[in-house]
């Protein structure tokens, strides 16, 4: 069984993840950005040796937007894994920005792509 986890508004949702996270056989941090920065590469890094201070093996991926939204970049990467469960933040971005542009907490709600955990 493949678990996700997301570095998406992470310190609230990964806190409350954490049984979950030690239970499973497989976690991956995403962030989908297009701008893969040094301040990205760090912060998927530092959660990653959080992770380990809990005995949670993680990797780390940074993968690319290019054009799509980030809830369909999340959509499309939990179906080519076989992801079994989606941990993330919800809303980073104000309710009402998220209600008239969308984002990532929209998209999975509406379709969610398999078992979802969100945290505010």
């Amino acid at each position: 069984m493949q678990w996700i986890t997301l570095a998406v508004c992470v310190s609230v949702g990964l806190a409350d993840a954490l049984p979950w996270l030690q239970a499973a056989a497989n976690v991956r941090i995403i962030t989908a950005t297009d701008n893969n920065t040094p301040a990205e590469l760090v912060s998927g890094t530092a959660l990653v040796s959080h992770l380990a201070e809990h005995s949670i093996e993680a990797t780390f991926e940074m993968i690319k937007i290019d054009g799509s939204s980030v809830g369909k970049v999340f959509e499309a990467y939990v179906e080519a894994n076989a992801i079994d469960l989606l941990v993330m933040g919800a809303y980073r971005h104000s309710r009402l920005n998220e209600i008239v542009w969308g984002g990532a907490t929209k998209t999975v709600i509406g379709r969610p792509p398999c078992w979802v955990m969100m945290s505010h």
